[in-house]
């Protein structure tokens, strides 16, 4: 009866334990989305870091684009960008080609945004080259064909 009612309160510790974790992110994200909004990339990024250090795909990716694309006056940083894109991996429905790094296809994206200025950026052809090489660089086929093909020019 004893080791019983043990199971029982350890199983219940980490349900609850699970659903505030649970809970917590949503608040976390809300937060964050909300200073996305409204332009405010700091808070953002203060709200988003934690939840995506535990693994939660949108918020890694959206790291990644904030630092990617310098949006909402979150500085550019590449190696922030990159390792937001390595960490937001195959999470989803992207498939790898063999010995592609999880983050090209992002850094692909990146390379498509700036070529048509999409996703709030101007056309840059110089930031277009340096991430189609990057996804190229980190085996993405189409990035490898695009950049035989100058897709920045």
């Amino acid at each position: 009866m004893r080791y019983a009612l043990h199971i029982s309160m350890i199983a219940f510790s980490f349900f609850t334990t699970v659903i505030c974790a649970v809970v917590a992110q949503s608040i976390l994200m809300d937060i964050g989305g909300y200073a996305l909004k409204t332009g405010d990339g700091n808070t953002a990024v203060r709200y988003m870091t934690p939840v995506a250090f535990f693994g939660y795909h949108p918020a890694q990716c959206i790291l990644g684009d904030l630092y990617a694309f310098g949006l909402c006056e979150i500085a550019k940083n590449d190696a922030k960008a990159i390792y937001w894109y390595e960490r937001c991996g195959t999470s989803g429905k992207m498939v790898l080609g063999d010995n592609e790094n999880p983050a090209a296809s992002y850094e692909l994206e990146a390379a498509k945004q700036y070529a048509r200025g999409g996703w709030g950026v101007k056309v840059d052809p110089v930031e277009c080259a340096k991430w189609l090489k990057l996804a190229a660089e980190g085996g993405n086929k189409e990035a490898q064909s695009q950049l035989a093909q100058s897709l920045c020019h």
